[in-house]
């Protein structure tokens, strides 16, 4: 993706977020940070997971 589709793309976002309603917004960035939280788990995890595999061996 070049970086003007990529600024493109997240002006769109911007705009659709400032459509949105107060609680409309505020459900979005409880959804975003959800979604935040949830990859650091999964890359903690894989983390995890990989330096286990190497003591292991």
């Amino acid at each position: 993706m070049t970086q003007k589709d990529s600024n493109s793309k997240e002006m769109e976002l911007v705009k659709i977020f400032l459509a949105l309603d107060e609680r409309g917004q505020e459900s979005a960035l409880i959804i975003l940070k959800s979604l935040e939280f949830a990859q650091s788990v999964m890359c903690g995890t894989e983390k995890g997971f990989s330096e286990k595999r190497e003591v292991s061996k």
